[in-house]
C-alpha cells in the first residue's frame, strides 16, 4: 500500500512514488506523467532521465498514452518489438511500429510502459534501465501502476473531506460568532446609548456600568471557552442538558436586552 501524510508537498509526493516504484522494480530512469480531471495541464517528473527535476507542461503538449491492449507494455522500438499484457492476463508479443508519446516526447528507445489510470485524473509511468527485464516484470508492473492511482484517488479524497472539515468549522465558528459576541456587542452598544441619555439628565450611572462590566465579562468568558474548545479540538456546540443551555441563553438574553 501506497500512501503519504494529507499535508505532503507535490514535490515530496513524487519523490515518494519513486521511491515506491524503484523499490519494486529497481529502474534506474523513471518518469511520470500524470493530467488531472479537471486541469488541462500535464504535470511531468523525471529521475534519471535527461537529470531529476519535475515542471508542469502546456496544454496539448503530449497526449497521454492510453494502452489499447491492456495494462502494460515491455518495447522496443528500435527492433519494432512489443509485449503487452493484456486484460485477460495473457501476454502477447506484437511487432512493427509502435506510436508511444511518452517515448518520443523524451525520446526513449526502450523501457517498460505502464498506464496510470485513476477517478482524479490520468497518466503514464515510463521505466528504462531495468536490469533484466523481461516478460516477468508486467504483472507487477500492472499492480505497481493500480496501487499508485488508487493511492492519488485516497489523498485528493482526504484532501476533499478535509476542506469540508474546514467548512464546517468556518461555518460553525460563524454561527457562534454572531449569535454569541455580535449579539453582545449589539447590547453593549444600545447600552451604551441609554447610559449617555442617563448622564445627560444628571442621573446616576453606576447601575448602568455595573450591568455593563458584567455583560462584557461574560462575553470575555465565553470567548475564552470557544478558544479553549478549539485548542483542544471539542465540538463546538453548546455542552450539557438542552433545558440548562436554553435557561442560559435566556437569562443572558433578558440581561443584555
Amino acid at each position: 500500500r501506497l500512501d503519504w501524510p494529507l499535508d505532503t508537498p507535490p514535490d515530496r509526493r513524487f519523490a515518494i512514488m519513486v521511491d515506491f516504484i524503484q523499490r519494486h522494480m529497481r529502474a534506474k530512469g523513471v518518469a511520470i506523467f500524470w493530467t488531472p480531471a479537471e486541469e488541462p495541464w500535464t504535470y511531468l517528473g523525471l529521475v534519471g532521465i535527461a537529470g531529476h527535476r519535475a515542471r508542469r507542461l502546456p496544454p496539448d503538449t503530449i497526449e497521454i498514452d492510453s494502452e489499447p491492449h491492456g495494462a502494460a507494455m515491455l518495447f522496443d522500438r528500435r527492433r519494432h518489438r512489443r509485449l503487452h499484457l493484456e486484460h485477460s492476463g495473457q501476454i502477447a508479443a506484437r511487432r512493427g511500429p509502435a506510436n508511444i508519446n511518452a517515448a518520443d516526447y523524451l525520446g526513449i528507445e526502450t523501457g517498460l510502459l505502464i498506464p496510470l489510470n485513476a477517478e482524479t485524473g490520468s497518466g503514464t509511468i515510463l521505466l528504462t534501465g531495468i536490469q533484466g527485464v523481461s516478460a516477468d516484470h508486467l504483472h507487477p508492473a500492472r499492480a505497481l501502476g493500480e496501487e499508485i492511482g488508487l493511492a492519488i484517488d485516497r489523498h485528493a479524497l482526504a484532501e476533499m473531506s478535509h476542506a469540508a472539515q474546514l467548512a464546517r468549522l468556518r461555518l460553525s465558528l460563524a454561527r457562534d460568532l454572531h449569535d454569541g459576541v455580535a449579539q453582545s456587542l449589539a447590547g453593549v452598544g444600545f447600552r451604551l446609548a441609554a447610559l449617555r441619555q442617563i448622564l445627560r439628565q444628571g442621573g446616576d450611572p453606576v447601575a448602568e456600568l455595573d450591568t455593563l462590566q458584567s455583560a462584557v465579562g461574560q462575553e470575555q468568558r465565553n470567548l475564552q471557552d470557544m478558544i479553549a474548545r478549539l485548542r483542544s479540538s471539542e465540538d463546538l456546540s453548546p455542552h450539557g442538558q438542552l433545558r440548562a443551555v436554553l435557561l442560559a441563553v435566556l437569562g443572558s438574553a433578558e440581561r443584555r436586552w
